[in-house]
């Protein structure tokens, strides 16, 4: 079959023109893309916004995470700051002794010294003096013999205690045993393993009130003054080494001027407490009968240890033991110029305005004699809580103390403590060859905080490790 020219013709017109159309359509893609400049990918641009999408889409654990890890980094810290401010570093220097002082409470500290077994009548407790009074003494005294000896007053030992509470120990130690008269190295040890011990395992804090009165002759050890300050010095050495959360305590008789004063005084470095002994005692001031204390009696009877070693050394000042002594014939009468209730009213008001006025302010505790017993040919009964009636005017006399919100009570310790380490912190000493005393601050600071350096001084290191790994653990969670 023959092909028609003028198909074949068309065909080819056909053919050339579309050709013409596909190389300029070519063209003029290859120009408009010469035309525009060419982009290179933005990589930092690029991870910035893959991890902010990361970050939008993090899981609620991720988030969870990373909060507990900042706030335990936060808190580890803080308590890293806290303790390497109040805690003395172990690597530090030590304060030399001749600055040494002690930590005081932040309000008034009243307690008594009961009769817990000492005498077979009228047995005592804690938890009994606290239910009388209405209040939760904030301290309790009591006594011990070293070395012990079979024929020591048994007393309701503090283990036993009934209170319930964080009440402080005040232990007055005798050397009262027939034996010898000055305890040895490994006698104070013994007693030192045991007042440390009871601090320990009780929470309480302890009291030393070493061989009191030790300048009167009717202690065994008393009117002795060389022989009590070499013992002193043996004691209290071994006590700041075994028993270091205890408080030595200096504790003459009020009128220690009369036997030689400060013949007694053991070093300040080897005292944390000023105290003494107080009583009104009608007989021996010459009345007939029970007679009111006169004006501004207890000031003045306490105001020679107060001035002469509290105020020089710089240390807190306790009344260890005081009352009146209401007394009683064994057989008549006296001729009384005063009621029971007046006469304990009026002494323990001038006790506790004398604390509350301002002119004694190292003057921070005091502890009632709450026994009765003969002396001198008589009974004399120094108690305030176990008549109603002189209790209720005693529980008067602690009005200056509770308007000035100055009296403490049993739970107060652990505030207490802590502020004194924390607020009150010492001056750090550089170790001196010189023995010149440098006081540390204007009022009594704790040693309780520079003893326990030691026991706190890998708790900072180990705070500030965990608030590291909190760091560090966040970082990697948020990666």
């Amino acid at each position: 079959m023959k092909a028609d020219p003028t198909m074949m013709e068309r065909q080819g017109r056909d053919r050339s023109s579309s050709s013409r159309i596909t190389n300029i359509s070519n063209t003029s893609n290859k120009t408009a893309a010469a035309a525009q400049p060419r982009r290179r990918p933005s990589r930092p641009h690029q991870q910035q916004q893959q991890q902010q999408q990361q970050l939008r889409h993090a899981s609620p654990i991720t988030i969870t995470i990373t909060i507990v890890m900042a706030t335990a980094a936060s808190v580890a810290l803080a308590l890293a700051l806290v303790l390497s401010i109040a805690v003395p570093s172990a690597a530090a220097p030590q304060r030399t002794t001749s600055t040494t002082t002690t930590s005081y409470p932040l309000t008034f500290i009243f307690g008594p010294w009961l009769n817990t077994g000492e005498q077979p009548t009228d047995v005592d407790s804690p938890a009994q003096w606290n239910k009388r009074t209405g209040r939760n003494a904030p301290a309790f005294q009591l006594r011990m013999s070293v070395p012990a000896w079979s024929g020591e007053p048994q007393v309701l030992q503090v283990a036993d205690w009934d209170d319930g509470t964080d009440a402080a120990v005040f232990m007055t130690v005798y050397a009262d045993s027939p034996a010898y008269v000055w305890p040895t190295e490994a006698d104070l040890t013994v007693m030192a393993q045991k007042l440390q011990n009871i601090s320990t395992s009780t929470g309480r804090t302890v009291y030393l009130r070493y061989l009191p009165e030790m300048d009167g002759s009717w202690m065994n050890y008393g009117a002795q003054p060389t022989e009590l300050v070499a013992n002193w010095k043996i004691m209290a050495s071994v006590v700041r080494s075994v028993a270091p959360d205890v408080q030595i305590v200096w504790s003459p008789n009020f009128d220690v001027q009369n036997r030689g004063g400060a013949a007694f005084w053991p070093g300040e470095e080897n005292v944390d407490w000023v105290g003494t002994s107080q009583y009104w005692k009608s007989s021996q001031m010459g009345y007939p009968g029970n007679a009111p204390v006169t004006a501004g009696y207890f000031a003045k009877e306490i105001d020679y240890v107060y001035q002469n070693f509290a105020v020089v050394y710089n240390k807190p000042f306790v009344l260890s033991e005081a009352s009146y002594a209401w007394e009683e014939a064994l057989q008549g009468n006296f001729t009384d110029t005063v009621s029971w209730v007046d006469a304990q009213k009026e002494y323990w008001r001038q006790v506790f305005d004398t604390a509350s006025s301002g002119a004694y302010p190292l003057f921070k505790m005091a502890y009632v004699f709450e026994y009765k017993k003969i002396e001198d040919s008589m009974y004399r009964d120094f108690r305030v809580s176990w008549n109603s009636a002189v209790l209720d005017g005693f529980q008067t006399t602690l009005e200056s103390l509770i308007a000035a919100g100055n009296l403490a009570t049993a739970g107060d310790w652990i505030a207490q403590k802590v502020l004194v380490v924390v607020v009150r912190r010492p001056r750090r000493l550089r170790s001196t060859s010189s023995s010149t005393a440098v006081p540390t601050t204007s009022a009594p600071v704790s040693t309780k905080s520079a003893a326990a350096g030691p026991r706190w001084a890998g708790w900072k290191e180990l705070f500030a490790t965990v608030a590291l790994v909190a760091v560090s653990v966040s970082a990697v969670v948020l990666a």
